[in-house]
C-alpha cells in the first residue's frame, strides 16, 4: 500500500523524521521472503559469526554483464535484495521496522519515495529478505585484452598467418572504473583448443595458476582509476581461414559497502525480551514521600540500544497513546536522547532514581501509580555489499592469407627473340583481413629489362556481392611504380609494383577478401643467355588494416613459372627446284630439294636436335590446267594440302623437322589438258616459309 506520510509529535520508535510529502511504499512481513540457511553468503555468515547479538540488516547487490570483445556493453543485468537475518541462536525480535531512501534506480519506490518494511518476528537463525530490480547500471570493472603476434615487440600485429604455428603474447587488463574499492578479485582466461603451450605467466599483482587450458589470476583489489596486467605466450595456430577467437575472459569482483543503486539505509528498530521495574519505597520518619526508581533490564541476549525513558503522573484519563505535549506537564523523568547500549555480557541494566512528589508540593497518603514508556530497540549491524561479474568475449585475431600466382605468355623463348613477354602477377587475398598496403616486388632475370612503362596495367577484380559476377577496377593511378635501379642487365633486378593506403582510395576502400589484385607488364628480352632457365621469384607484401590492434604485414613468396632461353640457331639451308620431262607428253616430274646445311656440334650448346628446322612449310604453284598426278616426298607420307587461288592452286607440304647436314626431297608429277601451256613464271616459282 502507498499512502502519504504526514510526520507526528514523537511516540512509539520512530527513529527519524521522514520529510513532509514524501512517498511510503509499505512492505509487509508477507511481502518477503523466507530464506533458507544456504541462501546465506558466506559474508552474510561471516558477519552473522562476528555480530551474533544484533540483526543483521543487508542490502546486497549483484551485478552481471556481457561485453563484445571492443569492451562495449552488450549486456547489463542487476538485482537487489534487502535482507533481515536474525543470527541469534536463543531470541527472536519483533516488529522490526525499517525505512530506506534514494529507490530511484530501482523498483521498489516512485521519485522521491521511502520504503517502509515491517517484520513481525524474526526467529533465531530466520533470514527475511525483499529482491528488487535495478534500472540503469554501468559496469564497475573494464576489461581490456591484447594479442601481440609478435611478442619480441612491445606491440605487435594481432594477426596470423594461415598454417603457421606463431607464438603470442596475451595481455588481459582490469580496470577499476569505480569510485570505490574492489576487492578479491578473480579474472579467468579461457583458451580454445586450438591454442596450446601456456607459459611465461606474469601479474602486476595477485596470484596465478593453469587450470587445464585456462589461466586463472585472483587474489588481488584495485583502487579507483587503477589498473593491473596479466600476461602470457601461447602457441597459436590457423588452420582455416575463419578468425580466430582467443576465448571468454570472466571476471568476479566484490565492492564492500556500496550498491550501484545507492540506496540509503536510514535505520530499523526490533524488539525483544525486557522488563521494565518501578520501585516505589516510603522514606522512613516522610509519610507520604516516595524514593522511587525505574530500571530497564535487558533479558535476551541481544544488544539493545536504551533511547528514551519517561515517568509520569497516571490518571485514567490519560494515556501513553496521547500526544508528548499533551503529556509534559505530567512528566516526572525525562530521559530523551539516552543512547545507551545494554550488552548482555556486562551491564545489562539501566536505573534512574527520583523523589515523588517533589518538595514543594503536598505528600501523597496513598500508593503513588505511575505511568512510564521505555523506547529501545534491538542493535543492528548494516552490511552492504556489491558482487558484480563480467563476461567478455575473446578478442578475434584475424588469419591473413593470400595466394600468388605467375605466369608468362610464353615458357620459352630463342636467344634472338625481341617480342616482349606479358607477365602477369596475381595476388588473391584468401584470408579473412583487409589489406590496406600491398606490395609486389618481381625479378626482373638477368639480360631482360622493363623499358615500357607505360604499359604496365594494374587492376582489381572484385567478387559482385550476391551474384557470380567479377567487377574489374582499373587502379593503377593508385599505385607508384619504381622500374629497377640497377642499370647492369647481367645481374637480376627488381620492379617494385607499390599499391599503398587504399583505404583512402573511394573506389577501392580496402582489398578485401576474395579480391584479385593483377599486375600486367611487358618482359623485353634484351640479352638473354641462351640455354639458361629462369624463375624469377614474385613477393608480396601486404599491410592488414585495422580494427584490428596494429597493422600486420607478412610476406608470401611464389616461384613456379619458368622461362627457359633456348640458344639461337644462325639457320643455313639450300633449296633447289628441278624440272623434267614427264613419261607422256604434258606431264612434267618435279623434284623441289630443301637442306639443312649446319653440321652436327658446329654451334656451341647446339645439340642435333637443337640444330634442327622444326615446322617447315614448302609451297609450288600447280598452273591453271594441271592436275597432280602423284607426290612422294621422302619425309612425309602425306599428300600436299591444296590450297585454290584464282589461277592456280598452291600446292603445301608442311615437314616437321629437318635434321643438321640433311636434306628433303619432295617428288611430285603433273600433268596439263590438251593446250596447257607449263609457263616459266609458274615453273620457276617457289615458296618455303
Amino acid at each position: 500500500m502507498i499512502t502519504e506520510y504526514v510526520p507526528k509529535v514523537k511516540e512509539g520508535s520512530i527513529l527519524f523524521e521522514i520529510p513532509r510529502g514524501h512517498v511510503i511504499v509499505d512492505l509487509k512481513e508477507e511481502d518477503l521472503e523466507l530464506m533458507t540457511d544456504k541462501d546465506l553468503s558466506p559474508a552474510w555468515t561471516k558477519a552473522g559469526e562476528a555480530n551474533n547479538k544484533r540483526i543483521l540488516v543487508i542490502n546486497s547487490e549483484t551485478t552481471s554483464g556481457v561485453l563484445k570483445a571492443d569492451g562495449t556493453v552488450e549486456k547489463m543485468e542487476a538485482t537487489g535484495l534487502i535482507g533481515f537475518y536474525n543470527p541469534n541462536k536463543k531470541n527472536r525480535v519483533w516488529d522490526v521496522d525499517s525505512y530506506w531512501d534514494n529507490l530511484e534506480n530501482t523498483d521498489l519506490a516512485p521519485r522521491e519515495g521511502l520504503c517502509h518494511i515491517d517484520i513481525y518476528e524474526l526467529e533465531p537463525g530466520e533470514l527475511r529478505s525483499k529482491k528488487y530490480a535495478l534500472k540503469e547500471v554501468e559496469p564497475l570493472l573494464r576489461i581490456e585484452e591484447s594479442v601481440n603476434a609478435a611478442p619480441g615487440k612491445d606491440t605487435g600485429p594481432s594477426v596470423l598467418m594461415k598454417d603457421k604455428e606463431t607464438i603470442t603474447k596475451i595481455t588481459v587488463s582490469v580496470s577499476n572504473v569505480s569510485k570505490t574499492k574492489l576487492e578479491n578479485i578473480t579474472v579467468e582466461k579461457e583458451l580454445p583448443g586450438v591454442l596450446r603451450g601456456i607459459s611465461d605467466i606474469e601479474v602486476d599483482t595477485g596470484t596465478h595458476k593453469k587450470e587445464g587450458n585456462k589461466v586463472v589470476w585472483s587474489g588481488f583489489s584495485l583502487d579507483p582509476n587503477s589498473t593491473q596486467s596479466m600476461s602470457f605466450k601461447v602457441a597459436m595456430s590457423a588452420k582455416t581461414i575463419d578468425p580466430l577467437i582467443t576465448g571468454d575472459i570472466t571476471a568476479s569482483y566484490v565492492a564492500p559497502d556500496m550498491t550501484v543503486s545507492g540506496i540509503t539505509f536510514m535505520g530499523s528498530d526490533g524488539y525483544t525480551k525486557n522488563v521494565t521495574w518501578i520501585d516505589k519505597d516510603e522514606i522512613d520518619m516522610s509519610p507520604g514521600r516516595w524514593n522511587c526508581a525505574i530500571e530497564f533490564e535487558n533479558l535476551s541476549t541481544f544488544e539493545i540500544l536504551l533511547r528514551e525513558v519517561e515517568v509520569y503522573r497516571q490518571t485514567a484519563e490519560e494515556s501513553i497513546f496521547k500526544k508528548r505535549s499533551d503529556r509534559r506537564q505530567q512528566l516526572i523523568v525525562d530521559e530523551e536522547r539516552l543512547d545507551v547500549t545494554l550488552s548482555p555480557d556486562t551491564e545489562n541494566k539501566w536505573t534512574k532514581s527520583f523523589v515523588f512528589p517533589d518538595p514543594k508540593e503536598e505528600p501523597i497518603m496513598k500508593l503513588p501509580s505511575f505511568g512510564q514508556k521505555v523506547d529501545f530497540s534491538v542493535k543492528n549491524m548494516f552490511l552492504r555489499e556489491l558482487t558484480g561479474s563480467v563476461i567478455m568475449s575473446g578478442s578475434e585475431v584475424t588469419v591473413a592469407a593470400m595466394d600468388l600466382e605467375k605466369s608468362f605468355d610464353r615458357n620459352e623463348i630463342s636467344a634472338a627473340e625481341t617480342k616482349p613477354i606479358i607477365t602477369t602477377l596475381v595476388v588473391i587475398n584468401t584470408g579473412s583481413a583487409r589489406f590496406n598496403d600491398l606490395i609486389f616486388e618481381e625479378t626482373i632475370p638477368p639480360g631482360f629489362d622493363v623499358v615500357d612503362q607505360d604499359k604496365i596495367d594494374l587492376n582489381l577484380i572484385r567478387p559482385v556481392e550476391g551474384t557470380t559476377e567479377l567487377q574489374k577496377i582499373q587502379i593503377l593511378r593508385a599505385a607508384k611504380v619504381d622500374l629497377p635501379d640497377e642499370k647492369d642487365l647481367k645481374k637480376e633486378r627488381t620492379l617494385i609494383v607499390s599499391l599503398r593506403d587504399v583505404q583512402k582510395q573511394g573506389n577501392i576502400g580496402a582489398i578485401l577478401p576474395g579480391d584479385r589484385v593483377e599486375v600486367e607488364y611487358p618482359l623485353q628480352p634484351v640479352t638473354p643467355e641462351p640455354g639458361t632457365e629462369h624463375t624469377p621469384p614474385f613477393t608480396a607484401t601486404a599491410d592488414v588494416l585495422p580494427p584490428f590492434t596494429e597493422a600486420a604485414k607478412f610476406d608470401v613468396s611464389v616461384e613456379e613459372e619458368k622461362l627457359t632461353i633456348k640458344p639461337y640457331v644462325w639457320r643455313k639451308v639450300r633449296v633447289g627446284k628441278s624440272i623434267q620431262e614427264g613419261a607422256t607428253k604434258g606431264e612434267y616430274a618435279i623434284t623441289i630439294f630443301y637442306k639443312n646445311k649446319l653440321k652436327s656440334g658446329e654451334l656451341a650448346l647446339v645439340t642435333d636436335e637443337e640444330a634442327s628446322l622444326p615446322d617447315i612449310t614448302i609451297h609450288d604453284i600447280l598452273p591453271e590446267g594441271f592436275t597432280l598426278v602423284s607426290s612422294d616426298p621422302n619425309v612425309s607420307d602425306q599428300r600436299p594440302r591444296l590450297v585454290e587461288g584464282k589461277s592456280f592452286t598452291v600446292l603445301e607440304w608442311s615437314i616437321k623437322d629437318v635434321p643438321p647436314d640433311q636434306m628433303v626431297e619432295i617428288k611430285y608429277s603433273i600433268k596439263g589438258e590438251p593446250g596447257a601451256v607449263y609457263k616459266a613464271r609458274e615453273t620457276q616459282a617457289l615458296l618455303t616459309a
